[in-house]
């Protein structure tokens, strides 16, 4: 392998680098502290100090005449992120949409020049062991912190409230939630994610630092991070600290394996056995604070004390034979397997008995099994059943299953089949046969007791294949050992909504991937478009795995990228099995902690959203940073021999070009790329100083204004706020209104694909006389996020402002034009419901808004003379958006009266009631105080009774009975004038069978 050739004259300005690397780490030190840096609020003043620190950077290369740009294929990796993302940004442009969403690819390409220039800047100035430590340290002091401030949020935040009142403000807050640990990341499994990584580093200095007593700060950091770690409560992370443990050791290099073990176990035991202790604590920390303070400073001098004793009796056992160690494991995992399948085994009988007493209580178990959809099964089981008095039943089974939206949207069962079983003669084999769909995730399988004096003890249950008789799944009643709950724990795991929900986020993304597939939609994609791609409602903005978000983002060039990064980083450090550097083993060591950390974030993250944390995604770089050095700034000593085929395909990659470019091109771009964020934050003051401005002053106003929005031409919000005050002005001239349309049409633009800002453009198109281009713009948002009911409601609204429009202006033709198109409303929903796992319905104001609609258009030949505004209910046959057959603005409460919509548009409703006191009721109602309303229920059939009673939900006063006027029943109610809204409805008692034509309810 070709020798990188370094600067010569690197001493003389020696001086220079020490300021960029004790700059570059007071920087490192506070992302974690800021929100995890995930808001652009702290991004942009970040990346402002670190371009200026990246400008000094090159300043420096130029002094020292290092024209070294790309040296490893790391540095490749790196640099091609950058650059995929800012292809977006530059075709946007030239003129070109690739960019989704424009503003978010800009604010994701900064993010990645940041990382990039924090990766290479460590990557060219830690050049030595001792400056490799210093910035570790300073990592390491960072995450100590915040784990003393994660805790400080279950010990009564002392640490944060004193930091918040020096600060004025409310800097740290929510890092202890739902007895989770959070801290000023918050988000516990990106914490996990992190602390993993810090650990390694920590136990790794551990292991080199050979001052015995010194050895106690990095030990007493690992303590510190494992026990955080423990109360994240990160199941992601749990799966992956096994395989980067593995990891890890397998990199380490021969002779320092069973130090690393040793040293890790003397973190792991200290942290394992306070976290024990402290678990009661902090799942209940109100009243036990300084419990929980005293317990952490005893796991403190506990973990000094044992790495002061392992510091003295590690070089001995070291000395070891190694075949002495590979015995003790093999006997230890021999007997932990034993262990486990022993626990696993040892079942016992399931025995529900409740003793005979005044009172019915339910007792129950529930068993959640996976079988395979779709078959016929059989559910076989032992049962000695005995029944004391007169009782029913002695139990029973029930067996309930979930679908995919059961476990994420509604968390409830579809049941399949219930058995009732009477006492038994001593023990008896019974067999239940139950038939499982096809859509069917996890079965629930309930045996129960429901009375008092019965019991029943079951034994030997098991599911079995009806058609083949083959065993389908033993079920476990009840285990002897708590290890045995593993496996329920495992299976329920894979089940979990969490896991579920995943699964979908993944689903939808590569749905979105299609249509992008090549280079994606840039930055931001995922929150811009994922609306319209979902298969139920949900609110995440990141995709929750990198590897689908950089596929979003960047399309299989993205994915192309990432994967070249892994496998350059698996790349560099086998590497160390071909090549002999000029360092000493534990510098070695340290790389295979580095490699580690790094692969064991990187496979966190392709099950969460950690890396979205700029924070979390800094330590990443950061750490590849350092781990990339080495192989940048440390010369080849001698070429090792070797045969395994692997190492040498790799090999190949590593000998990679290295590519040179002068300093002072690299020095103007970063200037150039500096000026955006300080472009960005000078909009932002321009956008507040422009909202404080005197109402009055409306010239300065739209001066400032229209700054804000040159500083930063992708915000929409600021062009928006320029188009407001302009048309605002009391005299315009046709250059402000002309200059208005023109902010106008670029906001179209730029909020193509933005549900939140296209509304409002669409609002200022209809205020300014231009209909259809509204209409349109409130059309594409409702498509964009189609399962959100508000969307709709914000397109109907937009459509009867247009209908009433014409309305007034007594432009019939048009008025039922555009009444046509508002009606369609309906059916965009009912397809846009079709796809969806949990279908919605309008809320009442919408409703309400269509009920007015269809209104307009029963009486569109007389459109002049009425007042649509005045109904308040109307109800219409077939709405039935959620499409479960039964009408969307009608309810039966508590279910005592059945309804059933006709072909020919008539309800036909019954009480299920032995008195016929059965009620049907409306969605809820927009009463206003003092106000009388006429309530009519118009039939199709002849009732005997006198008159059909109603009540008002929610105002007791109002309920009487409506008086018939042929098939009309009518009635007249006044609101009370301290009348407070509530969930009012009007219920419409049903004293006999009932066909309804329909209700209203109008304002008198």
């Amino acid at each position: 392998m070709k020798q990188k050739k370094l600067p010569l004259n690197i001493e003389k300005y020696k001086p220079f680098r020490i300021i960029l690397i004790t700059v570059l780490c007071i920087f490192m030190f506070f992302p974690p502290f800021l929100r995890g840096m995930y808001f652009e609020a702290e991004q942009i003043p970040a990346e402002i100090f670190i371009f200026i620190i990246f400008t000094a950077f090159w300043a420096y290369k130029f002094l020292i005449r290092d024209k070294r740009l790309l040296v490893t294929p790391i540095d490749y990796a790196a640099l091609a992120f950058t650059i995929v993302y800012f292809i977006s940004v530059l075709l946007y442009i030239v003129g070109i949409r690739l960019a989704v969403a424009p503003r978010f690819a800009v604010i994701e390409w900064l993010k990645y020049c940041m990382y990039i220039a924090v990766f290479i800047m460590l990557s060219d100035l830690i050049t030595t062991m001792k400056s490799k430590l210093a910035v570790l340290w300073v990592i390491l002091g960072t995450s100590v912190c915040i784990c003393i401030i994660g805790f400080d949020g279950a010990a009564g935040q002392n640490i944060a409230k004193l930091i918040n009142s020096i600060t004025g403000s409310e800097t740290i807050f929510g890092t202890f939630v739902t007895q989770r640990i959070y801290s000023t990341l918050q988000y516990p499994n990106a914490l996990a994610s992190y602390l993993v990584a810090v650990f390694l580093v920590s136990l790794t200095l551990s292991m080199i630092t050979k001052n015995r007593w010194l050895k106690i700060i990095p030990a007493v950091c690992s303590f510190i991070f494992l026990t955080t770690f423990v109360f994240t409560q990160s199941r992601g992370m749990i799966a992956v600290v096994p395989v980067a443990a593995v990891i890890y050791l397998i990199a380490l290099p021969k002779g320092s394996r069973i130090k690393g073990i040793i040293y890790g176990f003397s973190s792991i035991i200290p942290a394992g056995v306070i976290s024990a202790m402290l678990y009661k604590y902090m799942m209940n920390n109100t009243g036990n604070e300084s419990k929980i303070w005293i317990l952490l400073f005893a796991g403190i001098v506990i973990s000094a004390i044992i790495n002061i004793v392992v510091s003295f009796v590690s070089p001995f056992l070291e000395k070891l034979n190694w075949k002495i160690y590979a015995a003790l494991f093999a006997l230890g995992a021999a007997t932990a397997i034993v262990a486990v399948v022993v626990s696993m085994n040892s079942t016992e009988k399931l025995e529900l008995v409740y003793p005979e007493g005044p009172e019915d209580k339910i007792v129950r178990s529930v068993k959640s099994v996976v079988l395979e959809p779709g078959k016929d099964y059989k559910l076989v089981y032992d049962v000695d059943a005995k029944i004391k008095g007169d009782k029913p039943i002695a139990y029973s089974i029930i067996i309930n299953y979930k679908r995919e939206r059961d476990l994420v949207v509604n968390d409830r069962e579809v049941h399949i089949t219930q058995y009732n079983g009477s006492a038994t003669k001593g023990i008896e084999n019974r067999e239940l046969p139950f038939k499982l769909p096809s859509d069917s995730k996890v079965v629930n399988i309930t045996f129960r007791n429901d009375f008092s004096g019965t019991s029943s003890v079951f034994d030997n249950v098991k599911v079995i294949e009806a058609g083949s008789g083959k065993v389908a799944k033993n079920i476990a009643l009840k285990y002897k050992y708590s290890l045995g709950n593993i496996p329920e724990l495992v299976q329920m795991n894979l089940i979990s909504r969490s896991l579920v929900e995943r699964s979908i986020f993944n689903r939808d993304a590569m749905n979105m991937f299609k249509d992008r597939w090549f280079l994606g939609g840039g930055g931001g994609t995922w929150a811009a478009l994922n609306f319209s791609y979902q298969s139920f409602l949900y609110w995440s903005t990141q995709a929750h795995n990198y590897f689908s978000q950089i596929a979003v983002e960047c399309g299989v060039v993205g994915i192309i990228i990432l994967l070249f990064l892994i496998i350059s980083i698996i790349a560099m450090f086998a590497s160390e099995l071909k090549y002999k550097r000029k360092s000493g083993v534990e510098e070695r060591i340290l790389q295979a902690a580095l490699f580690a950390a790094l692969l064991g974030m990187m496979m966190h993250s392709a099950v969460d959203f950690d890396f979205s944390l700029s924070a979390v995604f800094l330590l990443f770089w950061q750490l590849l940073g350092i781990f990339n050095s080495r192989y940048r700034n440390t010369p080849v000593e001698e070429e090792i021999e070797t045969k395994n085929a692997v190492i040498g395909y790799l090999n190949k990659l590593v000998k990679i070009k290295t590519v040179n470019l002068h300093a002072f091109v690299m020095l103007t771009l970063s200037i150039v790329v500096l000026f955006v964020p300080v472009f960005i934050k000078s909009a932002n003051a321009k956008g507040r100083e422009a909202v404080s401005v005197s109402p009055s002053d409306t010239e300065k106003a739209i001066s400032v204004m229209k700054s804000a929005a040159g500083f930063d031409p992708w915000m929409v919000e600021y062009k928006l706020d320029y188009v407001k005050l302009t048309l605002s002005k009391q005299q315009k001239t046709q250059k402000d209104i002309d200059s208005a349309k023109d902010a106008l049409k670029t906001s179209e633009k730029l909020a193509w694909n933005s549900v939140e800002f296209l509304p409002k453009v669409g609002s200022f198109y209809l205020n300014m006389g231009e209909i259809d281009k509204g209409l349109d713009l409130f059309d594409r948002a409702a498509k964009l996020r189609p399962l959100r009911p508000e969307e709709w409601q914000q397109k109907l609204s937009a459509y009867y402002s247009v209908v009433n429009y014409y309305i007034q202006s007594k432009d019939k033709n048009k008025a039922i034009i555009y009444l046509d198109k508002a009606l369609k409303v309906k059916d965009d929903a009912v397809e846009a419901n079709k796809n969806n796992m949990n279908p919605f319905v309008f809320n009442s104001a919408t409703m309400e808004l269509y009920e007015k609609t269809k209104y307009i258009k029963e009486n569109q030949d007389k459109l002049e003379n009425i007042n649509a505004d005045k109904l308040l209910f109307n109800y219409i046959s077939g709405i039935d958006f959620d499409m479960d057959s039964s009408p969307d603005q009608l309810g039966s409460s508590g279910e005592s009266a059945v309804m059933n919509e006709k072909d020919n548009g008539i309800l036909e409703v019954q009480s299920k009631t032995e008195k016929n006191d059965g009620y049907i009721e409306t969605r809820k109602l927009n009463l206003a105080a003092g106000k009388s309303y006429r309530i009519e229920v118009e039939l199709a059939n002849d009732i005997t009774s006198k008159g059909i009673p109603y009540a008002v939900k929610g105002i007791n006063e109002l309920q009487g009975s409506l008086v018939p006027l042929g098939k009309v029943y009518s009635g007249q109610i006044t609101i009370p004038k301290d009348f407070k809204p509530a969930d009012n409805a009007l219920r419409v008692g049903v004293p006999e069978k009932l066909e309804i034509k329909n209700i209203r309810v109008v304002e008198m």
